[in-house]
C-alpha cells in the first residue's frame, strides 16, 4: 500500500468545529471590518453659528442715516429755542412798557386830582390875606387837598391818646408826669400816613413815661 493511501486526509478546522464556529468567526470579522471603518452619519445637533458680519458699505450707509437724522433734530431744537428765547424777550420788554404806562398814568391820576387844589391856592393868593375868609379859604384847600390823597390810598396814622406802637410811630421825646398812662402818645410832632395799608411815614411823637419810683415805673422795668 502507498503511503498517500495510508496518509489520512487533511483535517479541517471546519470539520472539528462545525458550521456554527464558521458563522461565529465570519460575525466576528465583520464587527471588526465595521469598527475599523469611518462614521459619515452627521451629527444632528447643530453647532454655533458664526454672526453675521455686515458689510463695510451698509453699516456706513446706516452711519450716515443716523446722522442725518440727528442733524435735523438738532436744526429743528435750535430753531425752536430762538423762538422761545425772542418770545421771552418780548414779553419781557412789554411787561416792562406796561409797568412804565402803569406808572405814568398813577401819576398822571394823582396830578389831576391835586390841580383843582393848585387853582383854589392861586386864588386865595390873588386875595386879600388880611381878610377873614383867608384863613376859611386855606382850610378849605387843605381838607380839598386830604380827600384828594385819600382818594388815592393815603391815609393819616391815628397817633395823639393812643398807645405807643413802633410798627405806626417813632417816639422823639418823652414826657414825666404828664397825668396819662406810661407808653401813651401825648403830641404828634410830625403826621404819619399810610398808604394802600402799608406804612408810608411813621408818626414822630411825644410819649409819656411814668415817673422814677412810681408803681408804673417799677413794673416797667425789665427784670434782672
Amino acid at each position: 500500500m502507498s503511503d498517500d493511501a495510508r496518509r489520512p486526509d487533511k483535517i479541517r478546522m471546519e470539520d472539528v468545529l462545525g458550521s456554527d464556529a464558521e458563522d461565529e468567526n465570519d460575525s466576528d470579522r465583520i464587527e471588526v471590518i465595521d469598527a475599523e471603518q469611518p462614521s459619515f452619519v452627521e451629527d444632528p445637533t447643530p453647532g454655533p453659528r458664526e454672526p453675521e458680519t455686515a458689510s463695510p458699505a451698509r453699516a456706513l450707509s446706516s452711519v450716515e442715516e443716523e446722522l442725518g437724522t440727528a442733524l435735523e433734530e438738532k436744526e429743528k431744537y435750535h430753531d425752536l429755542w430762538i423762538r422761545a428765547r425772542a418770545d421771552f424777550e418780548n414779553y419781557t420788554k412789554r411787561v416792562q412798557r406796561e409797568s412804565e404806562d402803569l406808572r405814568r398814568m398813577a401819576g398822571s391820576e394823582l396830578l389831576e386830582r391835586i390841580l383843582p387844589v393848585l387853582d383854589n391856592l392861586g386864588r386865595a393868593l390873588e386875595g386879600d390875606s388880611d381878610g377873614p375868609g383867608f384863613r376859611e379859604g386855606i382850610a378849605l384847600i387843605t381838607r380839598q387837598l386830604a380827600e384828594s390823597l385819600a382818594a388815592m390810598g393815603l391815609e393819616p396814622i391815628v397817633a395823639v391818646g393812643a398807645p405807643f406802637d413802633p410798627v405806626f410811630h417813632e417816639a422823639v421825646a418823652t414826657q414825666k408826669d404828664s397825668g396819662q398812662p406810661p407808653n401813651t402818645v401825648l403830641e404828634e410832632v410830625q403826621k404819619g400816613y399810610m398808604f394802600k395799608g402799608r406804612v408810608l411815614r411813621h408818626s414822630m411823637v411825644r410819649v409819656a413815661v411814668a415817673s422814677e419810683g412810681s408803681e408804673e415805673s417799677g413794673a416797667a422795668k425789665p427784670e434782672t
